[in-house]
């Protein structure tokens, strides 16, 4: 029987699980966020220290879900992403990042880091696969519409033209996983995986579909961007952005992300509440694990917080909003936190 929590506003259901992995319901995606040391010239300023970028692309604006957000390169499960060939190039990831992840197994998570190192081909040229000897990235440009267009011709393209490392998908550290709140039309399930890069890929170029912009920002200038009005960004990549911007190096994010592997892939289920502070201002807050107030995976004591806080949102533009504002209400109590 389904599983009804009341909470102080309305009954909360979680979502039926599916038989074959995952939340039922929702459709099964996974994101990754490739971040880039970036050369000593162009060190960051003294405001900025920060020595690595992240890749950040724009929804286009007429897409059915997330429309105009700044997002990491990320889509949907294909069904060639479960071929069980895959497993004659790559070695199964540690069943570690699995362990403490309710709905979802090894495979499927091997899954999805096969759908995020394509996706990320796909939508914004990124090939974090050595090329074999005598291949170019002219001779890989052709196969990045055919894999658009019929995605089953993916790993067609790794055997021909790569050299991947059988432990390349371990080095894909889980960070987070989001699944969008009961209230959204379009609704997902979506690991966020971290992968870092010595240097920023070259000749990389949006698919000028899904995507129609590109750029690379260090977490302070993304969150910067975003106070400034000249960023959009939806509450998981805003958490995922303030989670790194604690981190100056590459070395301090490698670490970092493989501590939060643990619990990458735990799902980040936000339940959402509005209230009006002290000051007559509205504030929506998404509570997430290890909240007091969660209603499937509250903290053990009443004081516990792990929520994000949204202020000047405008009915019909959402987190469009000029002026919009986040903000992170978290106890150290807390096992999911964000700041660890």
């Amino acid at each position: 029987a389904e599983r009804t929590v009341r909470t102080g506003r309305r009954n909360f259901s979680p979502p039926a699980m599916s038989v074959s992995g995952g939340l039922a319901g929702l459709r099964l995606s996974a994101s990754l966020v490739v971040a880039a040391r970036t050369a000593a010239a162009a060190a960051a300023s003294a405001s900025d220290a920060c020595e690595y970028r992240v890749l950040l692309m724009q929804r286009n604006r007429n897409s059915s879900a997330f429309a105009a957000a700044h997002v990491f390169p990320g889509g949907t499960v294909a069904p060639g992403d479960s071929n069980p060939a895959w497993h004659d190039i790559f070695d199964m990831p540690s069943p570690r990042a699995t362990a403490n992840a309710p709905e979802m197994d090894a495979q499927l998570d091997f899954t999805l880091r096969v759908t995020a190192l394509r996706e990320a081909f796909e939508e914004a040229g990124v090939l974090l696969l050595s090329l074999k000897q005598g291949v170019t990235p002219r001779d890989v440009q052709p196969w990045r519409e055919r894999v658009y267009k019929d995605n089953t011709v993916f790993i067609d393209m790794v055997r021909q033209l790569t050299a991947p490392r059988r432990e390349q998908l371990g080095l894909l550290r889980p960070v987070a996983r989001f699944i969008t709140p009961v209230v959204e039309k379009h609704r997902f399930d979506t690991p966020f995986y971290l992968t870092t890069v010595q240097s920023m890929p070259a000749n990389l170029l949006e698919d000028g579909s899904e995507m129609t912009s590109m750029t690379w920002l260090s977490p302070p200038e993304a969150l910067a961007a975003l106070d400034a009005g000249k960023l959009y960004l939806w509450p998981p990549q805003w958490y995922l952005f303030k989670w790194m911007s604690q981190y100056r190096t590459l070395k301090e994010l490698e670490d970092a992300a493989e501590r939060r592997s643990a619990v990458g892939l735990f799902p980040y289920l936000a339940h959402l509440v509005n209230h009006t502070d002290a000051s007559g201002k509205r504030v929506n807050s998404s509570l997430l694990p290890g909240d007091a107030e969660h209603p499937i995976y509250p903290g053990k004591s009443p004081q516990d917080r792990h929520r994000v806080t949204v202020t000047g949102m405008i009915k019909g533009q959402g987190f469009l909003s000029p002026g919009i504002r986040f903000g992170l209400e978290e106890t150290a109590s807390s096992p999911h936190r964000c700041l660890i």
